[in-house]
């Protein structure tokens, strides 16, 4: 019964601080909604995911061969270890639009009804029966709006050929539409996939019974490294350009690698979320058992223990733990359905595997309620060492003394009253000053993260088209050609600027680390490139050598002067060590550089080319793209305009990361100003009795926070760096590249939203000092 009267006391309590719970339950609220969405989108998307792969048989390995005969991909199927293997025929071709249409390259992809791996997931319409008839994928569909039906027409070997729309399906190869690792941002409707017949393709294009590309399951992924060192031996003689593992694949690269982001996220956020929040709630109830002393006493003269005692006070962390987990969970498997369903849009997953995990709402509500309980065993742990006797005494005021300040008389002298009486406060308050300096500092730092964030995303991409890359086209050619093409392609379009390149597939190898990428030989004083060192100093290719971008050399774990042996794929040409020259930055893409004569002289052939790029104010996509030997023309102004926007998609997340943000800022800061006010009640009711008005009393509580929030983001900066550049080096991947760096701009934004986020916590401390009483405030009386 006297329990029950204790516990009405609490809640009593909890009511007249019920601005205080709520900012404490809202700490949490976020916590526990990042906790249980992230952990559940993220095995959500993974169940997707896997059970996508298993339903269209999806493979284990991707091969690039320049041709190869159908029959000897029989023989291929003996090797220990591969269950399946199964050809088809690639090729890209430009679309022929209308003049009011938007450019496009499509890659022609070969498909049988009668082969088992990598099927399409049709939606729409019927598989190929005649000739010409083709599958479009859903995604390119939806930017085109191709429909059933519609016609289709596409350059082949320098002849044109319209195609029929048969249906309209899903790829498991392209759950996230993407040409190369350059274009992360694939424009638009400029890239698509679609898939033909196999016999089309080979009378189009002279491939009869051979194949350019193989599909490879096999049947323990255990053996992949051996399997995968027995093919390169045995199609080194039919041009093998490279192997991609599952793993490695651009399209399950992305995904997997947004599943490992949120996994991340999941376990790093919601922990600085109730981190802070026990905090708070360790203050809190620190100051309450100091206001209750004399309470305590009594209830301990009544024969309450001291563990009776602990468990009243812990009840108000409990509480508060509660009821935020139960509505957070509740709130984060609501938010864990739009994240999936948010996800399979945006990865172009025609299947939805959305359960509820009620492991997350139970491991939730534990971590909460652990997390709240240390946190009141903590605040109450002083209430132990009260003595009824003792307590039944107002406690003995603290000694006063003069400050260090107050030494220093020059400057002591010529501060007025109120900021006096600040300046005693802080330091006669150190661990409350301490506190909410670092909420702010806190605050700072988690509010930085998106406005960085957003930065990132423009820099990373802005910077990477037009920055690094300053070409206006890059053009791909369907096979290697002589130099000569270089000279004919501008006779045809009058270049302000063009240089040939090479581009071409090797696998660099140091020690057990070895990576299949693209080599770019270009003159080693190119134009079209912006390499800068590490240390952002503008350098040029070597003249012998080779040199990596960032991301790669972190991968292969070389540094300068290493030497890395390059392998290749060309029949004819030696695998060959080089020496690493230099390590460029490099937001995009994962690459190797050579000057384009040394490449000529020790891996590919010499006045070769594979491609060009072209700088000029003149449009000459459509002028160009239809050329028998051009397999593709990039325009670096269709990217730059994707990015911006896929920027202003990204403002919504970030404004939603402001707002956590937001959340715990006002949080840290009302919960400290209310205790402040709260234990100087007494002290501001004797400054109104003196003459101050309660103006007069918000204005010193609002010198303090100027001061504190000085301060805390002065700490804030380095902290705020400090995680970015973690986040930064946990989140980095091979297809892009995080510059930690923060700008001065970023820095002034992350301040003036942290100021507001104080101002409107000061807001509502302004209707807690008016509703203070002032004959109440001077007694003394136990509640």
């Amino acid at each position: 019964m006297v329990m029950k009267k204790l516990d009405l006391r609490l809640f009593r309590f909890m009511k007249e601080m019920k601005g205080q719970v709520i900012a404490t339950c809202c700490v949490i609220l976020v916590g526990i909604i990042l906790y249980t969405a992230l952990n559940s989108t993220a095995i959500n998307l993974s169940n997707t995911l896997n059970e996508y792969y298993e339903e269209t048989n999806f493979p284990h390995m991707f091969v690039d061969i320049v041709k190869i005969p159908e029959n000897k991909i029989k023989d291929l199927e003996k090797i220990n270890g591969i269950d399946k293997i199964e050809g088809r025929i690639i090729k890209e071709v430009p679309l022929k639009v209308e003049r009011n249409e938007k450019n496009a390259n499509i890659r022609l992809v070969t498909i049988d009804e009668n082969k088992s791996l990598n099927k399409v997931y049709l939606t729409e319409g019927r598989f190929i029966e005649a000739e010409r008839e083709v599958i479009v994928l859903d995604k390119f569909a939806k930017d085109r709006n191709i429909k059933l039906g519609d016609d289709l027409k596409v350059q082949l070997g320098g002849k044109g050929y319209t195609l029929k729309v048969s249906g309209i399906a899903y790829s498991p190869e392209y759950i996230y539409l993407m040409e190369n690792e350059q274009s992360l941002l694939p424009p638009e409707g400029k890239f698509g996939v679609v898939f033909c017949k196999e016999d089309f393709l080979q009378n189009s294009i002279g491939y009869n019974n051979q194949y350019n590309s193989l599909l490879i399951k096999i049947k323990d992924e255990k053996d992949m490294d051996i399997i995968k060192d027995i093919l390169e031996d045995k199609l080194d003689k039919f041009g093998l350009k490279r192997i991609t593992e599952r793993k490695n694949q651009l399209s399950h690269k992305m995904v997997s690698d947004e599943i490992k982001q949120l996994k991340k996220t999941s376990n790093t956020v919601p922990v600085i979320f109730l981190g802070i929040s026990a905090l708070i709630i360790s203050v809190i109830i620190g100051r309450m058992v100091a206001q209750d002393r004399m309470t305590i006493g009594i209830l301990k003269s009544m024969g309450f223990s001291n563990y009776d005692v602990l468990i009243h006070y812990t009840k108000y962390a409990f509480i508060i733990g509660a009821v935020a987990s139960i509505i957070g969970s509740v709130a984060g498997l609501m938010l864990a359905g739009a994240l999936t369903n948010m996800y399979t849009a945006y990865f172009n997953l025609p299947l939805l595997t959305s359960n509820v995990y009620y492991r997350y709402i139970v491991l939730g509500f534990f971590l909460t309620s652990g997390v709240t309980i240390g946190a009141g065993l903590m605040g109450a742990r002083k209430a132990i060492k009260i003595l009824p006797s003792e307590a039944m005494r107002p406690e003995a005021p603290k000694v006063g003394k003069r400050i260090l300040l107050e030494r220093v008389t020059l400057f002591w002298s010529k501060l007025s009253f109120s900021w006096k009486v600040v300046v005693r406060n802080i330091f006669r308050n150190k661990k409350r000053f301490l506190t909410v300096t670092m909420g702010v500092a806190i605050t700072y730092m988690v509010t930085l993260f998106p406005f960085y964030q957003l930065s990132l995303f423009n820099s990373m991409f802005v910077d990477h088209y037009g920055g690094f890359q300053r070409m206006d086209y890059n053009i791909n050619f369907t096979e290697p050609l002589n130099k000569r093409a270089i000279v004919d392609l501008n006779n045809i379009i009058e270049a302000d600027i063009i240089e040939g390149k090479i581009e071409y597939p090797f696998e660099i190898e140091n020690g057990w680390k070895s990576k299949v990428v693209n080599i770019i030989g270009v003159k080693y004083n190119t134009k079209f490139y912006n390499f800068e060192t590490l240390e952002q100093v503008k350098t040029h290719l070597p003249r012998d050598g080779i040199v990596l971008s960032e991301n790669l050399a972190s991968y292969l774990n070389v540094s300068i002067g290493d030497k890395v042996l390059v392998k290749n794929f060309i029949p004819y040409k030696d695998d060959v060590e080089i020496e690493v020259r230099q390590i460029i930055k490099q937001g995009l893409g994962i690459n190797a550089y050579m000057d384009i004569s040394e490449m000529e002289r020790i891996l590919v052939d010499k006045n070769m080319v594979t491609g060009a790029y072209v700088k000029t104010d003149v449009p000459i996509k459509e002028e160009i793209e239809d050329g028998k030997k051009v397999n593709s023309v990039e325009s670096i102004q269709d990217l730059i305009d994707t990015t911006k926007k896929f920027m202003k998609l990204t403002l919504s997340s970030v404004g939603t990361l402001v707002v956590f943000a937001g959340i715990l800022g006002f949080g840290i800061i009302y919960n400290a100003t209310i205790m402040n006010i709260s234990e100087r009640t007494r002290e501001f009711s004797t400054l109104q009795i003196l003459g101050f008005t309660k103006t007069d009393i918000f204005k010193m509580i609002l010198k303090e926070t100027i001061i504190m929030t000085i301060l805390g983001i002065t700490i804030g900066i380095p902290l705020g760096i400090k995680m970015v550049e973690g986040v930064v080096a946990s989140f980095n991947t091979e297809l892009y590249t995080m510059n930690p760096y923060v700008s001065g701009k970023i820095h002034l934004i992350t301040m003036g939203t942290t100021i507001i986020f104080i101002v409107i916590s000061l807001i509502f401390t302004l209707k807690k000092i008016n509703k203070l009483d002032l004959m109440e405030a001077l007694k003394t009386r136990v509640s």
